[in-house]
């Protein structure tokens, strides 16, 4: 099954002006099947947004409707070239259709809504996508390296290029098929260029993509990974490369246990239960600490009111207990921590590696996250330990 995030934040010059964002970007999937498409609103075009977020709508309902009918079973064999060009053009021209008639019914000119348009549909077996104007779309064939299937297009001059609403707009779309087997894609508008591709040899910088890859790959909750690429998307580094709105459409394959297991060979039932699976999530520490702490918050509080040396050295070992089990789950927490996080942290950091990037995280990404999970948690069960021994005594 796929696992897609579409997310496109304002640039910093926008933010400044106060502009609106003027990409936008979607998504749909048809089973086993993903239609993705973004668009870039032109800086130059009074209502830009709309026609970018018209584009995309008009360009996903078209090719899942395609889909729907397409009249092959077997979605495992790429479709001809061909046949991809006699789709992304009947695309282009609802697209330019539906732009027309948004134009006239609002009293624009067409030229207003003027967008650049990437799209793509790609099942785990092949891809098949167009791209009007600039920006990138790069894959990841299985077992192979990140590639980027068309050139930016960019005109003679500075931020030129070409839109949907040019006139040499179906002469300049760009279309390929990809027959292998599609593991990653991500889409993008042209404010990451610079941060994603080498300009020079037009190879993607495997440093940006990595990153991005490993996280939806990982997460749980695509709402939440969504949210963490839209900060890091406005995060001071990316605005020191790009002030422009930018835009990350990503789409990780991941196989289910029915696809990896050998239809020839019978099949075994794991007897590992989904906790086992994801022990590397601390959740049984933090309950076992809560607990801990509760109960030698009631045993604190019955034998302070107690007198003796006997008494004072239990009450010692009970304190020096709780501290090596707040550490042991503080550790394990920790552990955790970076094992989520520090993928995602050398996009902004690259060149930090082990310890350096370890101590870097420590101090400042999110490490106040850890300390409240674990010595709160702590401190919350050894108070209520001793209100409860505290209205058990007085009973």
């Amino acid at each position: 099954m796929w696992k897609p995030i579409a997310s496109s934040v304002p640039g910093a010059s926008h933010i400044k002006y106060g502009k609106l964002c003027q990409d936008y970007s979607n998504f749909c999937t048809v089973e086993d099947v993903i239609i993705g498409a973004v668009a870039d609103g032109a800086g130059s075009a009074k209502y830009s947004q709309i026609g970018a977020e018209l584009s995309v709508q008009t360009t996903l309902l078209y090719l899942k409707t395609w889909i729907e009918e397409y009249n092959e079973k077997n979605l495992q064999h790429a479709i001809s070239k061909e046949l991809a060009k006699e789709i992304f053009y009947g695309v282009y021209f609802k697209v330019k259709e539906n732009l027309k008639e948004k134009a006239e019914y609002e009293k624009y000119t067409i030229h207003e809504l003027a967008c650049t348009l990437l799209a793509f549909i790609a099942t785990p077996y092949w891809i098949a996508a167009m791209q009007i104007g600039d920006g990138f779309i790069v894959i990841r064939p299985i077992s192979s390296n990140y590639k980027l299937l068309f050139k930016p297009d960019k005109g003679e001059y500075v931020n030129e290029t070409n839109f949907v609403t040019s006139q040499n707009a179906q002469l300049e779309m760009k279309i390929d098929v990809i027959s292998n087997k599609i593991k990653f894609i991500c889409a993008s508008t042209d404010g990451l260029e610079r941060l994603a591709i080498n300009l020079q040899n037009w190879e993607p910088f495997k440093g940006f993509f990595k990153p991005f890859e490993d996280g939806v790959a990982i997460a749980e909750n695509l709402v939440q990974e969504k949210k963490d690429v839209e900060k890091l998307l406005i995060s001071e580094y990316f605005n020191d490369h790009s002030d422009d709105d930018k835009t990350l459409l990503l789409c990780y394959y991941e196989e289910l246990i029915s696809e990896k297991t050998d239809t020839s060979k019978p099949y075994v039932k794991s007897n590992f239960s989904q906790q086992e699976i994801d022990k590397e999530i601390p959740g049984d520490f933090i309950t076992v600490s809560f607990i801990s702490h509760v109960f030698a918050g009631c045993l604190f509080r019955l034998f302070s009111k107690q007198q003796g040396i006997l008494v004072l050295i239990f009450l010692v070992i009970i304190l020096i207990s709780l501290v090596l089990i707040s550490l042991i789950t503080f550790n394990k927490v920790l552990r955790w921590f970076f094992k989520k996080n520090i993928s995602r942290y050398k996009i902004l950091h690259p060149s930090l590696e082990g310890k350096t990037l370890k101590k870097r995280l420590k101090n400042i990404y999110q490490i106040r996250e850890v300390i409240a999970w674990t010595f709160g948690t702590a401190l919350f069960g050894f108070c209520l330990g001793c209100f409860t021994a505290e209205l058990l005594s007085y009973h």
